[in-house]
C-alpha cells in the first residue's frame, strides 16, 4: 500500500473497477498514507559528479536520462 502516488480518488476508482471485475471481494475502502510534507521543501542540489556518477552506476537512472532530456528539450 502506497507505493503509487494516486489521488484518493484515484484509488477508490481502481478499487471500484477491481471488485466490478471481480478481481477482489472486498469493498472496503482503500485509504492511500497522505504525503508527509518534508522538513525542506528545496529540491536537492545535484553536482554534474553527482549525476555522472548514478549514471555510471545505476543502469535506471542512465536509462531515464534521454527521456527527460526529450521532455525538457536540452542536454542534462
Amino acid at each position: 500500500s502506497g507505493a503509487l502516488p494516486w489521488s484518493p480518488d484515484r484509488v477508490e476508482q481502481a478499487q471500484h473497477t477491481l471488485l466490478r471485475l471481480g478481481l477482489i471481494e472486498s469493498d472496503t475502502p482503500v485509504h492511500p498514507p497522505r504525503p508527509q510534507k518534508l522538513e525542506d521543501d528545496h529540491p536537492p542540489a545535484y553536482t554534474t559528479q553527482d549525476i555522472n556518477q548514478a549514471m555510471a552506476s545505476d543502469s535506471g537512472f542512465a536509462g531515464l536520462v534521454p527521456a527527460v532530456e526529450q521532455l525538457l528539450g536540452k542536454t542534462l
